[in-house]
């Protein structure tokens, strides 16, 4: 063999923290060197978590007897553009950077991706929806590789009670990509792994769905048992009485949510409301329009009535469901303790949001003179101790008295608001009373967030009454445009 003319294999990997996309860069290493390959491997560290990501990138090529490849081999420090062969993505948004940076050509390179979704920051706090389609990502990846193998690989990890990189690793394995055998690959894991037995259970997974043996996804995920209170059969009976059958399913889930927020009170306080909608709707024509207008006031008006609070952070804080999941994502075994600490920074008008109106006036106004609570007030609480748990449960038993807090009479007065607007718009227009309904999408967030989008939901609620529907729309779309 002529190594003068000998390619190295060329691998990018691009993981999120807590993905182990550095013990995936070592198996990949081990790998190739188990097999007579000589390997070099770098990688470029992204900011925390989702707002970037790591990338770690190998070349790899056979060793020569007749060759000392230590001293004539150097590896790049980062990938080229177009001279990737092999990318793999721990999500699919990772493998739509890849194909930004030029990594992924049609000529040579093979890309593997996970199909999921983790949401980056900019997605999360944009005040409209500003969500990548995964799907329209991974078609524009597929026309510009060589060949694409996509999964679920959140799901196949979770499946099996491992991590994503060995899921990716299986997938490498069973897309046949690089010239080992599958043995090669779980010798591999097996010589390096201390938690062998759940990464196998990953690898075969992704072996499975990469080589076409299986193409069904694991069934749904075996979850903690769901503590969500529930409507009442009072009020479900109330609910299939006052409305029609097409919007019956919407309707139990966010009667579910609203229960479990607050009470069977509050339900129907909502289904009151959302009433008033249905009449007007079936007065200009909603029943042939599949009441489009109650479905559509029935989601947002649900999310209104839900805003987050202290009381709510807390309670679903010191949820056991939270504790489980926290335990899965850190793969802690049983007999493993884990120590959860939250660190929070309520600022003055979350802290006075819980407050009588009276004394949440006297706060402001105390603070207005000494700067008390300006900087808000940094806590930090070890969950996962008794007397952590406890403070925490404390303020979540504070919802009782939620309905006669200064921040729900603000928040119902938005609503009532916001409900007269589209009730007067509908009269007038059915396609202004839809974009009044989508206003409500505006407001989102906690803290500082949600009182600046809350800003721009009401300086729109008040040209609503001179607006026609595509003035009103151009204008939330203004709204929902990120502010630099």
């Amino acid at each position: 063999m002529n190594h003068r003319n000998t390619r190295p294999i060329k691998i990018v990997i691009g993981a999120m923290g807590g993905e182990g996309g550095g013990l995936l860069t070592q198996w990949m290493a081990d790998l190739c060197e188990s097999q007579n390959f000589e390997v070099r491997y770098t990688y470029v560290p992204g900011v925390a978590q989702r707002t970037g990501a790591t990338t770690y990138y190998l070349e790899a090529w056979p060793a020569f007897s007749d060759h000392n490849t230590n001293q004539s081999m150097v590896c790049a420090l980062m990938p080229c553009p177009g001279d990737v062969d092999l990318l793999l993505s721990t999500e699919a948004v990772e493998a739509g950077r890849a194909l930004q940076a030029g990594f992924i050509t049609r000529s040579r390179t093979t890309v593997i991706s996970s199909s999921h979704r983790a949401y980056a920051v900019a997605e999360k706090i944009a005040p409209g929806d500003a969500r990548i389609d995964p799907e329209f990502l991974l078609k524009t990846v597929a026309t510009h590789c060589q060949r694409l193998v996509q999964f679920d690989m959140a799901a196949c990890a979770a499946a099996a009670g491992s991590i994503i990189n060995a899921v990716l690793f299986g997938a490498v394995a069973g897309a046949g990509v690089l010239p080992f055998s599958r043995q090669a690959f779980i010798a591999t894991i097996q010589r390096s792994s201390t938690v062998a037995a759940p990464n196998l259970a990953g690898f075969d997974l992704g072996y499975a769905m990469a080589s076409d043996e299986s193409k069904d996804l694991p069934g749904a995920i075996t979850a903690a048992k769901s503590t969500r209170s529930k409507p009442t059969a009072q009020a479900l009976a109330a609910m299939e009485d006052m409305f029609p059958p097409d919007i019956h399913d919407l309707l139990r889930m966010t009667m579910e949510r609203l229960v479990d927020y607050q009470d069977d009170t509050y339900a129907k306080l909502y289904l009151d409301r959302l009433q008033t909608v249905l009449e007007v709707d079936r007065a200009n024509g909603g029943k042939s329009r599949d009441y489009t207008l109650t479905r559509e006031t029935g989601r947002w008006l649900a999310r209104l009535m839900t805003y987050d609070d202290i009381i709510r952070v807390a309670d679903l804080k010191t949820r056991r469901q939270r504790f489980i999941r926290l335990r899965e994502e850190v793969s802690a075994f049983e007999h493993q303790v884990v120590h959860v600490a939250d660190y929070l920074k309520p600022g003055l008008e979350e802290f006075v949001s819980i407050l009588s109106p009276k004394l949440a006036k006297w706060v402001r106004s105390f603070s207005a003179r000494t700067g008390f609570g300006v900087n808000g007030f940094p806590i930090k609480i070890k969950t996962s101790t008794v007397s952590g748990f406890l403070a925490l449960r404390i303020i979540a038993g504070l919802r009782s008295r939620r309905t006669r807090s200064s921040r729900y009479l603000k928040e119902q007065a938005t609503i009532e608001d916001w409900l007269a607007q589209l009730l007067g718009a509908a009269r007038r227009d059915y396609g202004l009373a839809l974009e009044v309904a989508a206003c409500a999408g505006l407001i989102k967030g906690y803290g500082q967030t949600h009182l600046h989008s809350a800003g721009r939901f009401r300086a729109i609620l008040e040209k609503i009454p001179k607006a026609d529907a595509d003035t009103l729309r151009r204008l939330r779309e203004a709204a929902q445009e990120p502010r630099l």
